[in-house]
């Protein structure tokens, strides 16, 4: 992925990809607590925020799965979401 990301001009795709996949959010059980788990709060809040789905329906569907599951589609659609932003800006530049 050559593509760069709207606003982490420095960065591109991979680099934004690997640096989150490599980060620890310990423990494998996906849920949210921002007291015990405030990793796992702030992706699931992102995650809900792109998706426009519901904090609960995004733990709902990652029972029985690792955070690496989470981290990947997390990932996937943030690109998604930042990709029209940049072409957006590109043409405005």
């Amino acid at each position: 992925m050559n593509r760069r990301i709207g606003g982490l001009e420095n960065h591109d795709c991979d680099t934004f990809f690997n640096a989150h996949m490599n980060r620890r959010t310990g423990g494998s059980e996906i849920s949210y607590d921002e007291k015990t788990k405030p990793g796992i709060a702030n992706l699931l809040t992102i995650y809900s925020l792109i998706t426009q789905q519901s904090i609960d329906e995004i733990v709902q569907s990652y029972q029985g799965k690792g955070y690496g599951y989470l981290k990947v589609d997390l990932a996937e659609a943030l690109i998604e979401h930042l990709l029209p932003l940049q072409e957006k800006q590109k043409k405005t530049h």
